[in-house]
């Protein structure tokens, strides 16, 4: 028919076999006496042509025995449309027959109630004009009333549209109620296995796969125009086993197109059957495509059994951009589940927050994953950050030997145990404006990495370990002034574990380590204007350039060796020197040196300690010298130690080297403080274990109680 055909007064046009009597428009094939070829069954087709159904529309095939199944299609070609009020059902679900809606050379279709796409069905925009090269696409589907795609598939080819959106309140299906604009749906009921897809644009293979694949599949880059789909009300997608099946639920953005989405869910979910269900849901942004997201997106893995998969992916040159992430395992109970977020070569965007719980995201192949924005700050207030990372789950950067990956946070980092953040391909970042803090793990193992923030906080059981050549983990602040881009120096606190490696190094303003250790190695370097270690132990043979001051905390090179401090020394009252000796030449030391804007000076106050290995004494003998602390400027007075010029307590212990009991004593020398072997029975008694501890205490609440009378008078001048 080449005219209009207008079904009105509530009727339903009921196309391909359905009940006893089938109603087949433009072409009816009886499906008897056909043998084991199968047979068509009908076909609504317009050319050129308009059709309104004011009720319900459906589509339906089924098969009547083992040969014979019938294959229903509504077909639009030639800018044709189709206008159904009600509902629209494409259904195969009966049998091996299968269902069809089609949409060719810029024809449109519109479905004002819930449009069903199930059991094997299939929707397709332009599939024809992409095989035909020359010929216009184009064509537009909207579904006004929800889209619900169950184990079957939607293709947008050739710069088709599909525009979906949902009525304000839910609308019953067999499943339960809609409540998403359009759900990309799979499961093991009917089956071990049922799939979905959700094709947005024409997949672009690279030439050694094209032939695996059929002519509609072989749309290289740019044979084929980018296709759109517009969703309001929501988009999920989910795999979901209750049959010990592996159902799978795909949606693939590629070919340059788009998808636009207010809010998308892609879950995974084994929850039922006998433990050995395998359900995927993936999300892939391809070859140049964009998906925009402008609240939640939302991936989620939860498995009471079997091994559940969801997976969302930005590859090639595309573009995710969201308003927020969430990334989350719900459950592994008595299963596997994985949630990854993949950013590979290509770039996503997240407004707000991006929450990793239990699942893993890998930025790899020069991807950037790049969290908040600063907005503007209300009247004259500076703009605000709006970015979050929190992490508990696995962040990987180059995990596959690639190179140049980022990660940009305008705002704050929490990697909360068990968090692990991995920078592992060379010239990685992970940057923030705001504050970082860690409780988990994070490893620098590439060259050349850096991880930044405003301020660095790393927390009791936190682990930071940067052993890449040339890495640095560092506190610095950036800002804009009057169009000029600044940074500064942020503080750096420890009560963790902090590794620096060789060639690496960690930088900031104020480094204080109240509790943990930092170990600077050979070869690495920590670089502040003030280092505090009031609790914990600094060990290594590194080198750190600054002013250290060791109140409350201890100085442990360890191993032994030799660490390096490049600026003063300060030990006070309630700080511990303590020096590892081996034998006669492989000891303990630490050499203060001067720079530019450091004198190179010591003040000397606290315990000197030492820990003497076993076998140490072999070869050594009364009068040997040990250099332990050399200096290049001046030894000072301790103006935070009652104005101390020596350590306040020594336990240097006693020692056998086979013919005696030996001990140490100090010798001061020129810029350098030496221990000298001397006959233990005639040194000078040492203060009991418990004499020092009474000291320590004592003194240590005077100092409390100074420090207390100095505050109080500092408000007082205040007031």
């Amino acid at each position: 028919n080449n005219g209009t055909v207008e079904l009105s007064g509530g009727s339903n046009l009921l196309v391909g076999p359905h009940g006893s009597s089938p109603v087949n428009f433009t072409n009816n094939w009886d499906g008897t006496n056909v043998g084991d070829c199968g047979c068509e069954g009908a076909i609504f087709g317009l050319l050129n042509s308009s059709s309104t159904v004011t009720g319900n529309l459906y589509n339906t095939s089924s098969a009547l025995t083992q040969y014979e199944q019938y294959s229903s299609q509504v077909g639009l070609i030639g800018q044709s449309s189709l206008t159904v009020n009600g509902g629209f059902i494409n259904d195969s679900s009966n049998g091996a027959g299968s269902s069809a809606l089609t949409l060719d050379f810029g024809s449109t279709a519109t479905v004002n109630g819930l449009l069903s796409n199930l059991g094997g069905s299939t929707v397709d925009l332009d599939f024809y004009s992409t095989e035909i090269p020359g010929t216009p696409g184009g064509s537009t589907l909207n579904a006004n009333g929800g889209f619900l795609n169950s184990n079957s598939s939607v293709y947008l080819e050739n710069g088709s549209t599909l525009n979906v959106s949902m009525p304000s309140q839910s609308l019953p299906t067999a499943a339960g109620p809609q409540t998403w604009a359009f759900q990309n749906a799979s499961d093991d009921i009917a089956s071990s296995e049922n799939e979905a897809l959700l094709q947005v644009g024409n997949p672009q293979f690279a030439p050694a796969y094209e032939s695996q694949f059929n002519s509609s599949f072989n749309e290289g880059p740019g044979q084929a125009a980018p296709s759109v789909m517009n969703v309001t009300g929501g988009l999920l997608n989910s795999a979901v086993s209750t049959n010990d099946g592996a159902p799978w639920s795909f949606v693939n953005v590629d070919g340059g197109s788009t998808l636009n989405a207010d809010t998308v869910s892609n879950v995974a979910s084994v929850s039922g059957g006998t433990g050995l269900g395998s359900p995927e849901a993936k999300i892939s942004v391809l070859n140049g495509s964009t998906m925009n997201v402008t609240g939640l997106l939302s991936n989620s893995a939860d498995a009471a059994g079997g091994y559940a998969e969801a997976e969302v992916k930005v590859s090639g040159g595309s573009t995710l951009n969201a308003g927020s992430v969430l990334n989350q395992v719900t459950s592994s109970l008595g299963g596997d589940a994985e949630a990854r977020i993949k950013v590979d070569g290509g770039i996503m965007n997240v407004g707000t927050t991006f929450t990793n719980t239990g699942g893993s995201v890998s930025v790899y192949n020069g991807g950037l994953l790049s969290i908040g924005t600063l907005a503007p700050g209300e009247g004259d207030n500076p703009p605000v950050a709006t970015g979050v990372l929190t992490n508990t789950g696995r962040i990987t950067t180059g995990w596959n030997g690639s190179t140049e990956n980022t990660i940009n946070v305008t705002g704050d980092i929490f990697n909360t145990s068990p968090g692990v953040i991995n920078l592992k391909g060379n010239f990685d970042s992970m940057t923030a404006t705001g504050q970082f803090t860690n409780s988990g793990t994070v490893s620098l193992s590439g060259a050349v990495q850096m991880v930044s923030a405003a301020n660095i906080t790393n927390q009791s059981g936190g682990v930071i370990t940067v052993q890449g050549d040339s890495s640095t983990v560092a506190a610095v602040g950036t800002w804009s002034s009057d169009g000029q881009t600044q940074t500064s120096l942020g503080t750096f606190s420890n009560a963790g574990s902090v590794t620096i490696g060789q060639g690496a190094g960690v930088q900031a303003d104020t480094f204080t380590q109240t509790g943990g250790q930092t170990a600077v190695e050979a070869g690495g370097s920590l670089t502040a204007t003030n280092v505090n270690i009031d609790g914990g132990i600094l060990s290594g043979g590194g080198t750190i350039y600054g002013d250290v001051k060791v109140d409350g905390g201890t100085l442990a090179p360890g191993d032994p060796q030799t660490i390096d401090i490049v600026g003063n020394y300060e030990q006070t009252l309630l700080g511990v020197l303590d020096l590892d000796f081996a034998d006669g030449s492989n000891y303990d030391s630490v050499n203060v040196e001067s720079d530019a804007t450091h004198n190179g000076d010591v003040m000397l106050g606290g315990t000197l300690e030492l820990t003497l290995e076993n076998g140490f004494g072999a070869g050594v003998n009364i009068g040997d010298m040990f250099t332990i602390l050399t200096w290049s400027g001046q030894l000072l007075p301790n103006v935070d130690d009652n104005n101390a010029t020596n350590f306040d307590f020594l336990n240097l212990g006693t020692f056998n080297n086979g013919n005696q009991l030996l001990t140490f004593r100090e010798v001061l020398g020129d810029n350098q403080l030496d221990l000298q072997v001397i006959d233990a029975s005639v040194a000078t008694p040492e203060p009991s274990t418990v004499a020092m501890m009474f000291g320590v205490l004592l003194l240590a609440g005077g100092v409390v109680w100074i420090r207390r009378r100095r505050a109080q008078r500092t408000v007082e001048a205040m007031e």
